[in-house]
C-alpha cells in the first residue's frame, strides 16, 4: 500500500489534472495503469470532490437485512412445502379410507404427523417475516 506522502502526491496530481479539464474516467484509467489500487484512486477523487464542494461524500450503510430476509423466506418456503406434502398425504389417506383399497395399509397416523408437525413453524415464520 502506498504511504501518506504518495497519497498527497496523488491528490495534488488529481487537482492539477482536474483544473486542466481531465475527466474522472481518464484519471482513473491513467492512475490504475500506473499501479495505483482502484480504492486509493476513488478515495483521492472523493477527497478532491469534498474539497471542491465543501460537502462530505455520502457513504452507504450496508446491512445484512437482505440476507436475513432471504434466509427467512427460504425457510418459510421449505416449511410450507413440507406442510403441503403432509396435507396431500393426509388427503390421499382420507380418500383411501373413504374408498377402501384392500391392498394398501393404513398410514393415517403418519399422514396426520406430516401435516400437523410443520404448521406451528410455518405460522411462526410467517409472523417473523411480516414483522421485518
Amino acid at each position: 500500500m502506498r504511504g501518506m506522502k504518495n497519497d498527497s502526491a496523488l491528490l495534488q496530481f488529481i487537482e492539477a489534472a482536474k483544473s486542466q479539464g481531465a475527466s474522472d474516467d481518464s484519471l482513473f484509467g491513467l492512475l490504475k495503469g500506473q499501479g495505483w489500487p482502484p480504492a486509493a484512486v476513488y478515495d483521492a477523487l472523493a477527497t478532491q470532490y469534498q474539497k471542491t464542494t465543501g460537502l462530505k461524500v455520502p457513504t452507504r450503510i450496508r446491512s445484512t437485512a437482505a440476507a436475513k430476509d432471504a434466509f427467512y423466506y427460504l425457510l418459510s418456503f421449505a416449511t410450507l412445502a413440507t406442510w403441503t406434502v403432509g396435507l396431500g398425504t393426509l388427503m390421499f389417506t382420507l380418500i383411501e379410507n373413504w374408498i377402501a383399497d384392500p391392498v394398501t395399509q393404513n398410514i393415517y397416523g403418519r399422514a396426520i404427523t406430516l401435516w400437523h408437525h410443520p404448521w406451528p413453524q410455518l405460522l411462526w415464520l410467517s409472523r417473523s417475516i411480516s414483522s421485518l
